[in-house]
Parts: C-alpha cells; structure tokens; sequence
C-alpha cells in the first residue's frame, strides 16, 4: 500500500466514527469507506451518491456501496477490493468482528 496514503487513512481511523457497514451512510463510515473519502479530498473527477433504495452512499453514480472501486484500489496501491489483515478481510472486520478504531488503524500500519 501506499505508505503515504497509509498514513493519512490510519490517522483518519483514530479520529473518525466508524458505525456503519457501507461505505457511508448518514450516521458515518466504514473502514474502507473512510478510504473513499481520503481519495474524494484528492479528487474532484468522483462523489458520493445517496441511494434511497438501499439507504446508503455509494461511490460514483453507479459505483459501489460496501467495497472499493477500481480507481481508489489503484490510488491507493492496494491489489483487491477488500484487503486482508491479520486473516481477515476489513468489510470481516469492520461488519462481523467489529473491530475497534485503535485496533484497525494498528493492524493496517502493521499488515498493508
């Protein structure tokens, strides 16, 4: 991964809610959709969307809602749409283990 990109979405973590399992919703945002936001902030060619339907943001006009597009892949120097670390992907961390920031942002700056 990007260790520059590391850094900024590691310290967005630590200071960030995180209570939700798409990438944004109205109450906040995932692991890795914290990352979506990192790369809009640097990007102005990409937005959130709101998906009434699903009651969720997702990236692009027709992109994704739990998992990371292609383009935020690339930027961010990672090779699939959900990393793993420490033997589990982050959508198994964020949604099934829920594991806690300071925890996440340890294992990303250890693992990716």
């Amino acid at each position: 991964m990007n260790t520059i990109i590391k850094k900024r979405w590691v310290r967005l973590i630590q200071r960030a809610p995180h209570t939700t399992k798409a990438l944004r919703t109205h109450e906040g945002f995932c692991y890795l959709g914290l990352l979506c936001d990192l790369y809009m902030q640097d990007h102005d060619d990409i937005n959130w969307y709101w998906w009434p339907m699903d009651q969720c943001f997702r990236v692009g006009p027709c992109g994704a809602a739990t998992s990371l597009p292609r383009d935020i892949q690339r930027w961010a120097g990672l090779d699939c749409e959900d990393p793993v670390v420490a033997g589990h992907s982050i959508v198994e961390h964020n949604d099934i283990l829920m594991t806690p920031p300071s925890l996440m942002a340890k294992l990303i700056e250890e693992h990716l």
